[in-house]
């Protein structure tokens, strides 16, 4: 099994017993950025992995949601950050610079702040009078500098709708005969009882402390669940409405794109 893994620490509590053979995975881990692995599995070239949430969108004829465990955040997620020189509530008709590195966060930009010019940040962040905002994610928003004003967009798709967002899927070939399930239910579990060592791998990949870490990851949650299925249906039809995806008619019902 080719098994596509987010570099991100935000998923370590799941993957690291993976990386670390501890958990009988004989296949082959591919470990890179949301947006290598969305592309990779549009071109098929993975038979399970995980994936920016919105891009089940355009690979759901051959994959199928891992059921059970997803990254969504109840609130805030301190990962997915909007750094802004302006109030949050001046940026709507200017331009802002948006990493490339996940679809999902982009969308959600667009809807937690709607009226926003979405530009793709071709260049190491930098705030300025053309570039007053920005939006990264993952180890990059943990650790740049505060920005005057700053837009959480786990907080803010929560004061919207109420619900936790999804942030990421594990999805798995249709063809396979027996999915990733079981490998990463012991994963996630050798996670838990090993937290010393998700803290300690997070701390060398990113600098950061543990005492930091553990509280980045309290705001996180790796199950998917009937709560994080509605919220991941109401984003995909949120986008959707804002023409930024297109709804295939087989998911456009409640719960059907999950099987």
């Amino acid at each position: 099994m080719k098994f596509g893994s987010i570099s991100y620490i935000n998923v370590l509590p799941v993957t690291l017993g993976l990386e670390r053979n501890q958990v009988g995975f004989e296949g082959e881990l591919v470990r890179a950025e949301p947006s290598a692995l969305n592309a990779m599995t549009r071109a098929g070239q993975l038979d399970a992995t995980a994936v920016s949430s919105i891009e089940y969108l355009s690979c759901y004829q051959l994959y199928r949601v891992v059921q059970g465990i997803g990254l969504s955040a109840p609130a805030a997620v301190q990962s997915v950050k909007l750094f802004s020189l302006l109030p949050i509530e001046q940026l709507p008709g200017r331009t802002v610079a948006v990493t490339k590195a996940s679809a999902t966060s982009r969308a959600l930009l667009q809807i937690v702040v709607p009226g926003i010019k979405v530009m793709d940040l071709e260049q190491p962040p930098v705030l300025s009078e053309n570039q007053p905002a920005v939006l990264l994610i993952g180890d990059q928003a943990l650790t740049w500098p505060a920005a005057p004003y700053e837009l959480d967009l786990g907080q803010a798709w929560k004061e919207k709708t109420g619900l936790p967002m999804v942030f990421a899927v594990w999805l798995c070939k249709r063809t396979l005969d027996q999915g990733p399930e079981e490998i990463l239910e012991r994963s996630r579990a050798w996670g838990l009882q090993h937290w010393d060592e998700i803290l300690a791998e997070s701390a060398r990949r990113t600098g950061l402390s543990p005492e930091r870490l553990d509280n980045y990851f309290a705001g996180m949650r790796y199950h998917l669940g009937e709560t994080e299925l509605k919220s991941l249906n109401l984003f995909y039809k949120l986008a959707a409405e804002q023409g930024l995806v297109q709804l295939p008619a087989r998911l456009s019902e409640e719960k059907a794109w999950s099987v």
